[in-house]
């Protein structure tokens, strides 16, 4: 039997144990000499925590770190615990370079990969530096099901050197006729802030906006992609449901960039289904994602546009099947003018007569200043993509049906804000191509009528999913192999998951816009996937 004995001497306290087990502690750093990048260091029994994992993140001069450049949601160090052997609850404690951006969720997961907990601890770095800790106490008895730990940075610059784990004891709820034994034995008056006397209270009240317990200030999905919010309140989204369990062997993956977010954050949500291990894809243009499923032998392509007649058929002719064709996300470009731009509107093909130098779209003349389309006086500057990129050859293949772009076209990025978007809004004579995205109150969205005389859409939702809207397109899927189920258990599981609840919410916070319901459910039945 364990006993403990306390003996008080000189206004100290003194802890004297008999047969008590060292305490358990797991202690971690990074070193770029080890293969796994982290070193681990255990006293006392710590079989319970069964293994350490860092992924998205560069291990160098004993930091592991994760820029603020990278993508939403990269980076995380997991935890795996054997819950049969621990009682009770783990704190750990971060040694971390905390900077003003730095944003962090603790996570558990369960042991088929699903999400238990997704923020413990709300916005980690204010609340401990608030608090004054290094030390956050990990709830699992909360969590009976949970297996893993996560630690994951959402965004901003994260560095790490280290940390601990061991395991804690926190409170136990006691029964309230317990409590009212306990305190009637004692001769105690019950507070009236006690739990049994409490009325109308809340476990967890509200804190004021310079108090702990701030959650992340993640931006909801109804201010980062209001489109994708409204289509996602859509029944009948198929729940997502892993089709196997067991280990998943990652394939060779090439993404463009403008599916960059949709893909990194689909395979994060696999990869504790891949052994821990992070694949993340060759990001590069929907040309060099063909060229990489056409010459490079990658097992797995995910595109902005559609593949050529030529491509396909090049593909056919080395492998003697087809490559597999799936439609994930729905895009529309807009065409966007400074926010002074009087002209509210523009045709298919006074764009083409404004981007191209063929005019095949139909318009009678070139157009090179503003007081042609009903503006100012003046030359219009013009912006547009890399001309490699899925999104300009969207445009040329809508707008220029397949024609030239003209020679001086300001090349920008056509995703971000630093791109066409910034070229649009230092410019009153700018007009520019971008994908759909919330964009900066300096730049605004023509209107576009697929010729001259026809109904002006815009791009929003219904002019958007009911057709009307001229300049939009599919996102694709290509798989290397003659069908999905021959595809490999990994291909199988991501497809199925952008084809459900779960992956048409991802497309959503990449800035797309997700399938309809009914065209979910129509890809999945063409592939044979579970309904």
């Amino acid at each position: 039997m364990t006993r403990i004995a306390c003996v008080v001497f000189l206004g100290s306290v003194f802890l004297a144990r008999a047969e008590m087990p060292a305490p358990a502690t797991f202690e971690f750093a990074f070193d770029n000499s080890v293969p796994s990048g982290i070193r681990t260091v255990a006293s006392g029994d710590t079989s319970a925590i069964t293994g350490v994992q860092q992924a998205g993140g560069e291990v160098a001069n004993g930091w592991w770190h994760v820029a603020s450049i990278d993508s939403f949601g990269q980076g995380n160090l997991k935890f795996e615990i054997d819950r049969s052997k621990l009682a009770g609850d783990l704190a750990l404690v971060l040694h971390a370079d905390w900077q003003k951006d730095t944003d962090v969720a603790v996570q558990l997961y369960d042991a088929q990969g699903r999400a238990i907990a997704l923020d413990l601890f709300g916005e980690m770095r204010r609340n401990a530096q608030s608090v004054g800790t290094d030390t956050f106490v990990i709830p699992l008895e909360r969590y009976p099901e949970a297996t893993v730990i996560m630690v994951r940075r959402l965004s901003g610059d994260l560095r790490i050197a280290g940390g601990v784990l061991f395991p804690v004891l926190s409170e136990v709820t006691s029964k309230a006729e317990n409590e009212e034994e306990l305190a009637a034995k004692l001769g105690v008056i019950l507070s009236p802030h006690h739990a049994i006397l409490s009325v109308g209270g809340k476990e967890f009240p509200s804190a004021p906006d310079n108090s702990v317990g701030q959650v992340h200030t993640v931006p909801s999905l109804e201010k980062t992609n209001a489109l994708g919010a409204a289509i996602l309140k859509q029944p009948n989204y198929p729940i997502y449901r892993p089709l196997t369990e067991g280990v998943l062997v990652p394939p060779k993956i090439a993404a463009s960039n403008t599916t960059d977010f949709i893909i990194k954050n689909a395979l994060r949500t696999i990869a504790l289904r891949s052994d821990g291990k992070q694949t993340m894809p060759i990001m590069t243009s929907s040309d060099g994602v063909a060229s990489a499923l056409l010459e490079e032998q990658f097992d797995l392509g995910f595109m902005s546009i559609a593949m050529s007649s030529a491509e396909k058929e090049k593909f056919f002719r080395s492998h003697g099947h087809p490559m597999v064709e799936i439609s994930f996300a729905r895009d529309a470009l807009v065409i966007l003018v400074n926010v002074s731009n009087p002209v509210r509107s523009v045709t298919v093909p006074q764009l083409d007569a404004i981007y191209g130098t063929e005019r095949r779209a139909g318009a009678p003349e070139e157009i090179r200043t503003w007081s042609q389309l009903g503006g100012e006086a003046g030359e219009i500057t013009v912006v547009g993509g890399y001309p490699n990129w899925g999104t300009t050859r969207t445009f040329q293949q809508i707008v220029l049906k397949g024609g030239a772009f003209r020679a001086d076209m300001q090349k920008e990025d056509v995703v971000y804000s630093e791109g066409v978007e910034s070229a649009v809004a230092k410019d009153p004579a700018a007009i520019g191509f971008a994908t759909l995205r919330p964009r900066v109150p300096a730049v605004r969205a023509l209107g576009v009528s697929p010729n001259s005389g026809e109904p002006i859409a815009h791009p929003e939702a219904d002019d958007i999913y009911s057709g009307r809207y001229p300049l939009q397109r599919m996102f694709y899927i290509y798989l290397a192999a003659p069908s999905l189920e021959e595809s490999g258990a990994f291909q199988r599981e991501l497809v199925n998951l952008l084809l459900s609840d779960v992956g048409q919410t991802l497309v959503a916070r990449g800035g797309s816009l997700p399938l309809l319901a009914s065209e979910v459910v129509a890809e999945r039945n063409k592939l044979g996937l579970p309904k």
